[in-house]
Parts: C-alpha cells; structure tokens; sequence
C-alpha cells in the first residue's frame, strides 16, 4: 500500500512540491492552478500542502490540475499500476482516504491512516450514499494510485449522515458543525463550508 507524509511546509512565502524533486511556485499561483482563486495564505497551504519525496513518479506535474468533471479538480499524487482494471461506475473499491475542510483553513477531518480503516463502497450505485464527488474522483484510477481532489460543495456533503463519516467522535463533530452549521448556512456562508479536500488511496479494486 502507497503511504505518503501530509505535512505542510512553508519556507520564503513558497509551497514546496516534493515529487522527486522541489518546484516552486506562489501560494496564489498554486491556488490558482487547481481552479480556486480568493483564497487566503493558508486556505492555498491547506490546499496543495507538501509531501515528502514519493516513492514512485506521479502522474500529473505538481503546477498542473486535472478538471475530472461535476466540478472536481485535483492531482494524481501517485500512479495506480500500469497493468489492471481502471475504476468505472458500478465498480466496488476498497479506498483509505483523508478528507480536509477547506473552511477551517484545512482542519483534518477524516483519517484512515490513523484508525487503520479501508473501506468499500460501489461507485455510482452504493446504498451507503456516498457523496458523489469522490466518486467522481475515483473514476479512471487504478490499484495503488493516490489522487489529491478538491470536492464543490454541491458534490461534497449536502445532507448529515453522507460517507464517508469519520469514525472518531470529535471529527465525526468538526465536520457536522462546520459544513451545517446553522448560524453560518443563515449568513450565507454555505459554498464555503461545504468545500472539502480529500486525498484518495485506491487500495483495491474488488469487482472482477
């Protein structure tokens, strides 16, 4: 299984991207290239970040972002194998994912590395009701890819109760009293708070 740091580093007002090797570029520049602008200093640290050196050679160039369509934009972080299945509607995936809110300046909210939890779910066509932009996400991956996406809010988390839900309590909470927070969907705020970033580990792809 791919496994990869998730710290953030800043040195000189710059993000560094660790594919290899570091390229650099502004933190607006950054936002930029993944398709969100007005974001603030740490709202662009949240969203791009800074990995160590991957173990293998990404798919995507670290300034480059790919529209993935409803609205989902991101990186492949890792390749999935060359050879083997990619992952189409109907299909049922074993991930491990690590979402962010985008509102809470990139608070962790879900963590599979940590609970050393996989899970499975049917893309498409899941009784769980699984938020569609990861969904969306996970098309055309393959076994041990890793993919960086930012979810919209009307592909992210639209209703409580909606998978993934973390498994720890308190961010079972910081996602709840963040994206439906009452006083704030009430001034407006709701494309803010329901914008979420996950990282997605394609474990495996169970259907044959």
């Amino acid at each position: 299984m791919a496994s990869f740091p998730h710290t953030l580093t800043l040195h000189n007002k710059r993000i560094l991207f660790a594919y290899g090797k570091v390229q650099r570029m502004t933190i607006k520049a950054c936002a930029q290239k993944v398709g969100v602008s007005h974001v603030s200093r740490r709202h662009a640290l949240a969203l791009i970040g800074a990995s160590g050196t991957l173990t293998a050679t990404p798919a995507t160039r670290a300034d480059e972002s790919t529209n993935y369509g409803e609205g989902v934009r991101g990186v492949d972080l890792l390749v999935g194998a060359d050879s083997g299945k990619a992952v189409e509607e109907g299909d049922t995936v074993k991930v491990r994912l690590k979402g962010r809110l985008m509102a809470k300046n990139g608070w962790v909210f879900l963590d599979d590395g940590l609970a050393d939890n996989d899970r499975v779910f049917t893309v498409g066509r899941d009784g769980k009701d699984v938020i569609r932009g990861l969904e969306v996400a996970l098309l055309g991956m393959r076994a041990g890819g890793v993919r960086r996406v930012i979810l919209p809010p009307p592909v992210s988390y639209t209703q409580p109760g909606q998978e993934p839900q973390p498994s720890d309590g308190a961010f079972k909470r910081r996602l709840e009293s963040t994206i439906f927070n009452p006083t704030r969907l009430a001034n407006g705020e709701g494309d803010t708070l329901a914008t979420t970033m996950f990282d997605v580990e394609l474990v495996r792809i169970l259907t044959p």
